[in-house]
């Protein structure tokens, strides 16, 4: 009698104990799901829509040999762009600094309703880089649209 009291103790604990190993193993895989799903993602070009454009589309690519290209499109079906200010600079990362390289910084000013630019730099070195976009656009009802974005490369 006393061993059957014993065995079904044993295997109530174990029971206890399984429960508890699964809820232990279903917590982990849960934080392994979270984790893979918040990982980091670089575009290679970022489309945006402002109160005063149709879309602002932002690319940056790096060739094989080391050519940077940096494109800027801008489209207003609607004619509502009065001025559109840019700035773009392409960097190096160096340590925690970006950098920008030489002959990799421009300043556009455009009043038209649609605009698109090209603008390409060779790299020096290999290394991490990124096109760094600083855009205001001035609407014709005197509103600014600002959008600051960074795409970033690696040329190896």
């Amino acid at each position: 009698m006393m061993k059957k009291k014993f065995f079904q103790l044993i295997q109530w604990k174990g029971g206890i104990f399984l429960k508890k190993s699964i809820s232990a193993f279903m917590s982990i895989v849960m934080a392994l799901i979270v984790l893979m799903a918040s990982i980091n993602v670089y575009a290679n070009d970022i489309a945006i829509y402002t109160n005063n454009t149709d879309s602002v589309k932002l690319m940056f690519n790096i060739s094989t040999k080391g050519k940077a290209d940096v494109v800027l499109k801008c489209t207003d079906s609607n004619n509502n762009i009065k001025h559109l200010k840019a700035v773009i600079k392409v960097q190096r990362k160096i340590g925690l600094v970006w950098t920008t390289v030489d002959n990799g910084s421009w300043t556009i000013e455009s009043n038209s309703s649609s605009f698109s630019k090209i603008y390409s730099v060779d790299l020096k070195k290999k290394g991490t880089y990124r096109a760094h976009f600083v855009i205001t656009v001035t609407g014709k009802d005197g509103k600014n649209d600002k959008i600051t974005k960074n795409v970033e490369k690696t040329y190896s």
